[in-house]
């Protein structure tokens, strides 16, 4: 069929991205006086797979780390497809009977996010458990 104007037959377009968002969330911290371990789970609600990332974690810290922060403890994961999540967990050395875990997701900004601001995990207390002293008996 011939239309009158055949020059309006393309869309403007839409402009849409497929990309990655990584999000972290400190499960538990615990702690046996000697170590506290952070576990953790990193999820990808992004619509594209994450390539290599990292993912680093500290105890006892004052305010929440920052992107290039280096952790008390880190591993590397080699890939998050999108939808996808990785629990694990990391031990950093205890010298305190309290603190508060955090866990950073992309330290180094390896990959490209839809949303950069959320790869900091929520504060999460610990508090080590406390030894009961010892008592001895001399009589026997």
């Amino acid at each position: 069929m011939v239309e009158s104007n055949e020059t309006n037959n393309v869309s403007a377009g839409y402009a849409w991205t497929a990309a990655v968002d990584l999000q972290v969330v400190v499960t538990s911290a615990t702690s046996d006086r000697n170590n506290v371990t952070i576990n953790y789970t990193v999820s990808n609600p992004g619509a594209n797979a994450a390539g290599s990332f990292n993912i680093d974690v500290w105890s006892n810290s004052a305010s929440a780390p920052t992107v290039g922060m280096t952790g008390e403890n880190s591993t590397t994961i080699a890939s998050l497809a999108a939808g996808g999540s990785v629990s694990g967990s990391l031990v950093v050395a205890n010298t305190s009977a309290s603190g508060t875990a955090y866990a950073i997701v992309d330290t180094s900004n390896a990959v490209a996010e839809a949303v950069e601001t959320n790869n900091v995990s929520v504060p999460v207390p610990w508090t080590a458990p406390v030894l009961a002293p010892l008592s001895y008996n001399f009589d026997n």
